[in-house]
């Protein structure tokens, strides 16, 4: 318990240096986090939107990676230093402690541009990629601040190996925990954030009662005191998630650039390690890969490329044609391969391909004149959670360490939520949509010669289709 005090009182006497931010107000850090900040991989974050191709459609969400990264560390920061303060907290080394908040701060530095259009592509996950440039270019700098890359960069990366010594072996579980969890600083950080820039709510989740509700046990688990709270995140979640994150134009442009990528990527015009060091800006001057065939295949295709992200970045997008609840028979359309399988078929039956695309049948090359978007699997927190009722008075909520995506954690949440299964369920049910986007030129005329209701059995059939071959 002394050394817990010893370090809030460290922590507290030492982070002297102060940035001004528009959602947590003054943001303290250490002096040695300088040459962090300063270093060209924390800086590219700058260019980073924060919600990608939004800005489109919400004109002032425009906030950056490098903002939210600052966010995330000063919640970490005043959680740690909450935490040290409450007798149930075991002993933490200021070592640790200073890992914590700097893989809060570092969490995203290996993430690509335009937020989430690169999600699913063959692509390393961001995460592993953030622990490379810890453990690389960032690690004197890391050892400056006295604490441990290897525990920061194993914070992120939940897939690597544990760092040693055993020492950590209470404090690495508790630290994944707190950084990416049911209720977690990464998620306080960017609801807000996301939700103030787009004018959705203003600070939806307060950090006091964030910070006030945490409590942490020493088997590592992570408990959160007031249902009010999970509440709260759930709803956020829900509008961000209806009226932002999967706003039918936001998904559009976000399509045509990971269906652009996707294409140059399988084509070997493009490469993934192009694609890493990349930023918002770049992404739009992507240059040809070098195992890419001939050099005028590769002008012809990366000039195609560059014009068509230009257009999507420009909020030139494609057209909504029609959008249908999710149902399970669209589950294979998850594999993107298959899923340009099942768009050439769709061409083919709404009769919108080429004569040269159509005698060349080469889709792996092809930016289509139609797009099928799924949205990535939205996870509320009661999604994470099973009920157990301890008794007649009281609700006990346990992360179910089967449910992919929460790194086994054991978190539990102590609440009389009033967010069931049922209503879960139907939030989920309402909010993921396929949706097909076709090409301006080709909109209208099949909206005048195509029944739309009929797209989605189309869509099945092309999937079985595909399927037998």
């Amino acid at each position: 318990m002394n050394k817990n005090i010893d370090n809030y009182v460290r922590l507290s006497r030492e982070f002297t240096k102060h940035i001004t931010d528009t959602v947590w107000g003054q943001i303290a850090y250490h002096p040695s986090f300088e040459p962090i900040l300063s270093s060209a991989p924390f800086r590219r974050l700058r260019k980073i939107r924060q919600l990608g191709p939004t800005y489109l459609v919400y004109p002032s969400a425009t906030h950056n990676r490098y903002a939210h990264s600052l966010g995330v560390m000063h919640i970490a920061s005043v959680l740690l230093k909450s935490l040290l303060l409450k007798d149930q907290t075991p002993p933490l080394t200021y070592k640790e402690c200073i890992a914590f908040i700097l893989a809060a701060l570092l969490h995203d530095i290996g993430h690509f541009p335009y937020t989430h259009s690169l999600k699913d592509l063959p692509l390393p996950s961001h995460e592993s990629l953030s622990a490379r440039v810890i453990l690389n270019e960032l690690c004197s700098h890391i050892l400056t601040t006295g604490a441990d890359p290897a525990l920061c960069a194993a914070i992120i990366d939940t897939k690597s190996e544990n760092p040693k010594p055993a020492s950590y072996a209470y404090s690495l579980p508790l630290f994944r925990r707190l950084l990416s969890g049911p209720v977690d600083a990464d998620k306080l950080d960017y609801l807000n954030r996301d939700a103030l820039h787009t004018g959705i709510l203003t600070t939806p989740v307060s950090l006091e009662e964030f910070v006030g509700a945490i409590k942490v046990s020493k088997d590592s688990c992570v408990s959160v005191a007031s249902h009010v709270i999970v509440e709260k995140v759930q709803f956020v979640k829900y509008l961000l998630y209806s009226q932002v994150y999967w706003h039918p134009e936001v998904r559009s442009i976000t399509a045509m650039i990971k269906h652009a990528l996707y294409k140059g990527l399988l084509s070997n015009h493009i490469s993934a390690h192009q694609l890493i060091a990349l930023d918002d800006e770049s992404l739009l001057h992507i240059t040809h890969s070098d195992n890419a065939s001939s050099a005028l295949q590769r002008t012809s295709y990366i000039s195609d490329l560059q014009d068509f992200l230009k257009q999507a970045s420009e909020g030139n997008s494609y057209q909504l044609l029609g959008e249908w609840y999710y149902e399970a028979s669209f589950g294979p359309l998850c594999d993107l391969s298959l899923r340009s399988e099942v768009e050439y078929h769709l061409l083919q039956s709404l009769s919108l391909l080429t004569p040269a695309t159509d005698s060349s049948r080469d889709i792996k090359h092809l930016i289509s004149p139609l797009i099928i978007d799924i949205p990535e699997p939205v996870h509320f927190e009661s999604t994470h959670i099973q009920q157990q009722k301890n008794d007649k008075h009281d609700t006990k909520y346990r992360t179910n360490p089967n449910n992919k995506g929460n790194h086994n954690t054991q978190s539990t949440i102590q609440s009389s939520s009033i967010f069931s299964d049922t209503q879960v369920d139907y939030f989920t049910r309402h909010l993921t949509r396929l949706r097909v986007f076709v090409a301006p030129q080709s909109i209208t005329s099949l909206v005048h010669r195509v029944d739309v209701s009929t797209i989605p059995s189309l869509i099945q059939k092309a999937i079985r289709d595909v399927c037998e071959h």
